[in-house]
This record gives structure tokens, C-alpha cells and sequence, in this order.
């Protein structure tokens, strides 16, 4: 085996970015769920990819995290700390682990349910500091308390059937930041959580991103959660991103009309009428087996003409945004 790299600490070196991946292509066998996708985390900003389910964002964030299954296959370039882990071996990438922390969306499968909260977090500790069991355990109780879970001395006690979703994904962002990470990427940790608790969640998120001055990568389909946390936005739809700029950008001149109808369905929660019908964006989201030749938004597009049909457009910078349309909007269709 060869010896794990050793590695200068960038962290708070604010020109390498915590987390820049590059003409990023993802395999499961001979399915294509990634094309060309690529982005940065800046430190201390926090990067949300958007999409429907399918859109290929856990898949993009697993990647990026070097978490993908052992029979997927990658092209491109992934730097973390700007040291390139693409091609690493698993041991190589483990010696990094303490600079990346990832929260995932089930916590109750992400946790082991026969080893208590203490013993699980604790192991951060132990394992990545060589803290002794006694040492780590405070350390354990010291995190969930920066996470605000009440009664940690109690809480290392308990199993994770024994604490509430929101309790669970607190301690999975506990795990996640034991370390002091320049990278936090989260996958949807706020789906099938309660409003309140998400809301939660999503003000911790932020107080830790502003403490600690990680980057953040965060992972969701809710344009409600891009608006209130988000810095930069990339919009991602069968496999490729198809809009990415800064948050405010997005939300006010949005360029690809897949953006404009991810904002619609957020504008009709927010200010339809009750008991009006919701805007849902018509049609299905293509499926790795059954690739679209050409723009794979044209059979949804209300824009698409025969070009669309023939040719997928490339990402190109419009304004203070890049899009990736035929027919953007803001331009005439002729």
C-alpha cells in the first residue's frame, strides 16, 4: 500500500477554496449520471445544488466526498483543499476525512443503532486525534453542546432510536463538524423533518458556517431553504448543471427557464391563494437509461424549438450568471 500523502494545512487560506471539482463525469456501470459538472465552494459561502430527484445532486456531493459505490467510475477533477483526491486510494483519502465533514439525509441509517450517541461521536476523537476513550467522550459532550443539543452528559447516554429526527441530524452534524472541517457537505439534511425543526436546523447551519468559516456544499430540491441559506446557487437537471451564479442573481434574473419554474413553484407557495392549485412543472425528468439527444430540458421547455432538439447548449456567461440555453431567457425566441 502506498503511504498516505503528507499534506500541507490550507485552512484559512482564502485563496484555495475548500472544495473545487472539475468536468466532473460519473458512471454507475454503463449509466452516465454526471456530465461535465463543475463548481467551487469558497470559504465561508455556502453553495446550494438544486434539482429535482434525479437531477444528480447526491450524486455530485457523494463524489465530491470520494463516497461514491466501489463498482461507480469517475473522470475529471475533485480538489479538496486543493489537493486533487480523485484518484486517490481509500487510505489516502481517509488521512483528508478531517477536513470534510458530511451530513447525510437519513440520519436514523446514517448512525449505528447498537452503539450510543457518545460511543459514535466519540470515535471522531479517538480515532483521527488519538484522544484517550475518558478524553474523547468530554470532547463528544463539548460538540453536541455547540450543536445545541440539550443535557449532552445525558444525550452520549442514549441510542438513536431514543432521540427525535431533529435530535438525530443534530448529532450527525456534530459528527460531521468534530473535527473543525474547511468543508461541510450536507444532503438534504432537513428532508422529512417538520417545518420548525428545519427551520432550526437551517439557522444552526448558518451560525456554524459563520463561526467556523467552512465552505459549504448543501444539497436540496426546496428553493425555500436555497433563499434563506445559500450564497451561490447551481442548478443541476439530468446530470449537468443548467444555471449556476450567485444566489441573488438567480432569484432575480433567472436565465434557463428550468431555474424560472423552480422559482414559480416557490413563488405559488409563498403568495397563492388558498385553495388554489400549486404550479408543477409539466412533464417527468429524463432517466439514465432513457438519455435526451440535444437540450434534456426541451421536452418540458416552453422556449424549445428544433435547435434544442438537436444540439445541447453549453454552459455560457449571461450577466452575472452562466446558463445553459438555446433560447435564454431575457432574449427573443425566433
Amino acid at each position: 500500500m502506498r503511504p498516505a500523502p503528507a499534506l500541507e494545512d490550507p485552512r484559512g487560506d482564502p485563496r484555495i477554496p475548500p472544495l473545487a471539482v472539475e468536468d466532473l463525469q460519473v458512471w454507475y456501470g454503463d449509466l452516465q449520471a454526471l456530465s461535465d459538472v463543475t463548481f467551487e465552494v469558497q470559504p465561508g459561502k455556502v453553495l446550494a445544488l438544486i434539482g429535482e430527484t434525479g437531477s444528480g445532486k447526491s450524486t455530485a456531493a457523494l463524489a465530491a466526498a470520494r463516497l461514491l459505490p466501489p463498482k461507480s467510475r469517475i473522470e475529471g477533477h475533485i480538489f479538496l483543499d486543493g489537493v486533487d483526491i480523485t484518484t486517490m486510494t481509500r487510505e489516502e483519502v481517509r488521512v483528508l476525512r478531517p477536513r470534510l465533514g458530511f451530513v447525510s439525509q437519513d440520519a436514523m441509517a446514517a448512525l449505528n443503532p447498537v452503539l450510543s450517541v457518545g460511543t459514535q461521536v466519540a470515535e471522531m476523537f479517538e480515532v483521527h486525534l488519538g484522544s484517550s476513550k475518558s478524553e474523547a467522550l468530554q470532547q463528544a459532550i463539548q460538540i453536541l453542546r455547540k450543536v445545541q443539543i440539550p443535557d449532552p452528559p445525558a444525550v452520549v447516554k442514549l441510542y438513536p432510536h431514543q432521540l427525535s429526527g431533529g435530535m438525530r441530524q443534530r448529532v450527525m452534524i456534530a459528527i460531521a463538524l468534530a473535527l473543525g472541517p474547511r468543508l461541510l457537505i450536507a444532503d438534504e439534511p432537513t428532508t422529512g423533518l417538520d417545518v420548525s425543526v428545519q427551520a432550526e436546523i437551517l439557522r444552526l447551519a448558518i451560525a456554524l458556517r459563520d463561526e467556523s468559516g467552512a465552505g459549504v456544499l448543501w444539497i436540496t430540491h426546496d428553493m425555500g431553504v436555497v433563499a434563506e441559506l445559500a450564497d451561490a446557487v447551481a442548478v443541476m437537471y439530468a446530470g449537468r448543471i443548467v444555471e449556476d451564479g450567485p444566489a441573488e442573481v438567480l432569484f432575480d434574473v433567472p436565465r434557463h427557464p428550468y431555474t424560472e419554474a423552480l422559482l414559480r413553484t416557490l413563488y405559488d407557495l409563498r403568495t397563492g391563494s388558498r385553495g388554489e392549485r400549486l404550479y408543477q412543472i409539466a412533464g417527468q425528468p429524463p432517466s439514465l437509461q432513457s438519455p435526451i439527444p440535444g437540450c434534456p430540458f426541451h421536452p418540458r421547455c416552453p422556449r424549445a424549438k428544433e435547435l434544442c432538439e438537436q444540439m445541447e447548449p453549453s454552459l455560457e456567461a449571461m450577466g452575472g450568471s452562466r446558463a445553459a440555453c438555446h433560447f435564454p431567457l431575457g432574449t427573443e425566441v425566433t
